[in-house]
Formats: structure tokens, C-alpha cells, sequence
């Protein structure tokens, strides 16, 4: 898990309810495994759509 936050400021007073307190803009938590899980499954998804479209194109060609 990666941490990246982009900035830390306060609050200004003026805002209700939080308004003073620290603030944190950005926190994401980076989890490579899910990124590498996400790629996979990108790539499945694209092989996927190129055989589809490899088979029609085969299938049109042995139509002729």
C-alpha cells in the first residue's frame, strides 16, 4: 500500500462545522495489487474483443 497525499492545510474559521481543523486534501491509498489486478483484466478484456474479432473476420473469409 502506497500513501499519497497532494497537501495539508487548515481549515479557514469561517466554515461550519469543520471550519479550524486540519485538512488533508487527497489521501488516496495505493494498492499495487489492485492496480496489477485492474491491468489484467484490461488486457483480458482487449484479447477477448481480438479473437471475437479475429473469429468474424476467419468466418467471413471462409464464407467466401
Amino acid at each position: 500500500m502506497f500513501y499519497f497525499p497532494i497537501f495539508e492545510t487548515n481549515l479557514p474559521n469561517w466554515i461550519p462545522f469543520h471550519g479550524g481543523e486540519k485538512y488533508l486534501f487527497f489521501w488516496p491509498v495505493f494498492n499495487l495489487a489492485d492496480l496489477i489486478l485492474f491491468i489484467g483484466g484490461v488486457i483480458a478484456f482487449i484479447g477477448l474483443i481480438k479473437i471475437s474479432r479475429l473469429k468474424q473476420t476467419k468466418n467471413e473469409n471462409d464464407e467466401n
